[in-house]
């Protein structure tokens, strides 16, 4: 029984070094294929990063940077080749333009409105002056007031 320990604590030991040794042989093309699959969506998952996932799809996409990187395409341009193939959504971070400036502003422009609109109401309210006959009864008189 203490073989088998032993034995198997060393097998995961063994293990363990050689992960850790590939990630130090680490070649500078797979450091870019991080960033760029870091950047980018997986179309099949939902919002998971391209290097995060698993899918199918996702490791073709990622097939093709190694491919575009290997043939000396820049970051930008793969970036651009993936955005032509598959629209603003495989961007993790899409640009800020025109067509969805409304998308971006109107949430703040909604709430802006609401503490405006409440502010107003509010002060309205609180200034409203209680009529004559009301300030000068007593609570009891109040209640036994036709009103």
């Amino acid at each position: 029984m203490r073989f088998l320990s032993a034995f198997l604590l060393c097998t995961l030991m063994l293990i363990n070094c050689v992960g850790a040794g590939e990630l130090l042989n680490e070649a500078p093309n797979d450091t870019r294929l991080k960033i760029i699959a870091s950047q980018l969506r997986c179309p099949v998952c939902q919002g998971e990063s391209l290097f995060d996932s698993h899918a199918a799809l996702a490791k073709e996409m990622k097939l093709i940077i190694r491919e575009k990187i290997a043939n000396g395409v820049s970051d930008q341009d793969i970036l651009d080749f993936f955005q032509q193939r598959y629209g603003n959504y495989v961007l993790m971070r899409p640009a800020f333009n025109s067509t969805y400036a409304l998308l971006w502003i109107a949430p703040f422009a909604f709430m802006f409105l609401a503490i405006i609109i409440f502010i107003i109401k509010w002060r309205s309210h609180s200034q409203t002056p209680l009529p004559a006959d009301h300030q000068q009864q007593s609570p009891e008189q109040q209640q036994n007031s036709p009103n």
